[in-house]
């Protein structure tokens, strides 16, 4: 799946591991995949990133933010989650533009109480004041780093990008492996610093060959969103020159399957497929897609497993239903996807 959630009851360092290594990451105290993200009304790509430490040394950047830092005081060790944490992220949370968790509680705990990851945290201070806090979780051969805040009045210290430094120095002195910092989304340049740090050891997951590559060979044009959309197209138009019309729409809840209730209902969850039939609101057609992870157009039959009071945000978005896969009806190249429509009668639907 693309999109997709789950809540342990526990999690072993172990696992952590695994799960890192496979594009997911924490949220709460449920651990999470996903491939894209929306904001603002816009579709995106979510690129999961990770740092090697093996191969991490020290450059001038890191070497220019520890000079400049030098006077603060470091404290490392498990997080211990204070009042004290939690007003400096409510402080914090005021001074930036990007959606963030309500509260420090919610950002590690959700709706839980008690915390199944292994939660370290590094504590800055200048004099006897906290001003900047990240934290971050220690598995057997990697971690995640998990959230940086700090006093906006040092922000001229880049404190966000010194913290990172040192959670990654912590974790290569304890001995291991990988250190992963989270998603970066091209196009949005909030997420744009994560891709300044240890570069020459960054490296992102590729979901078409379910691997690590260095991050110098990420090519922009290749990556899932963009290579739906213009497959998509293509077949749009190839249609077309047959008179069958049809319409590109971006699903509104490709991300339902991260919401707590619908966990386990493996929902559709891609966010553009082309209709070539007449949308009505009562009625669920089948829908066609492009899966980058079989390089395969697929004819899709799916049905609503809940009806939306959203009002159409546009003709280019579908928000009526949430929608479930029943069963994929064909798998199609190219050519076969056109053939197939081209000898249809106007009953299409078998």
């Amino acid at each position: 799946m693309l999109v997709h959630a789950e809540s342990p009851d526990s999690l072993t360092l172990k696992e952590l591991d695994t799960y890192l290594a496979h594009g997911w990451f924490r949220m709460g105290q449920t651990i999470f995949t996903t491939q894209f993200l929306c904001f603002q009304n816009q579709l995106y790509n979510a690129v999961w990133l990770r740092v090697d430490l093996d191969e991490w040394a020290n450059d001038s950047k890191q070497t220019a933010i520890y000079k400049r830092n030098a006077q603060f005081k470091i404290e490392i060790g498990k997080a211990t989650y204070s009042a004290q944490h939690e007003k400096l992220f409510s402080d914090y949370k005021q001074g930036v533009e990007f959606e963030g968790s309500s509260s420090l509680h919610q950002l590690l705990f959700g709706e839980s109480i008690n915390n199944i990851y292994n939660t370290y945290e590094v504590n800055l201070f200048d004099g006897e004041s906290l001003i900047a806090c990240g934290l971050f979780d220690v598995g057997n051969e990697s971690a995640e780093g998990i959230s940086c805040f700090y006093n906006h009045a040092y922000k001229k210290y880049s404190l966000g990008k010194y913290l990172i430094y040192l959670k990654m120095e912590y974790c290569k002195n304890l001995g291991l492996h990988y250190f992963y910092p989270g998603y970066f989304v091209p196009g949005y340049k909030a997420f744009d610093y994560k891709v300044d740090i240890a570069k020459s050891a960054l490296q992102y997951w590729n979901l078409k060959s379910s691997s690590w590559h260095r991050v110098q060979e990420l090519e922009l044009t290749q990556l899932p969103l963009e290579t739906m959309k213009h497959k998509l197209e293509r077949l749009q138009e190839a249609l077309l020159t047959v008179g069958i019309e049809s319409t590109l729409l971006r699903y509104e809840f490709f991300d339902a399957n991260l919401v707590p209730h619908l966990r386990g209902a493996m929902l559709f969850d891609y966010p553009v497929f082309l209709y070539a039939f007449n949308l009505k609101e009562e009625t669920i057609y089948p829908l066609l897609i492009f899966n980058v992870l079989e390089n395969s157009y697929q004819w899709l039959e799916v049905r609503s497993v809940w009806v939306s009071n959203f009002p159409y945000a546009s003709d280019e978005v579908y928000s009526s239903h949430v929608l479930k896969v029943d069963k994929i009806i064909f798998m199609f190249n190219f050519k076969e996807v056109v053939d197939y429509f081209i000898k249809s009668t106007t009953t299409i639907y078998p």
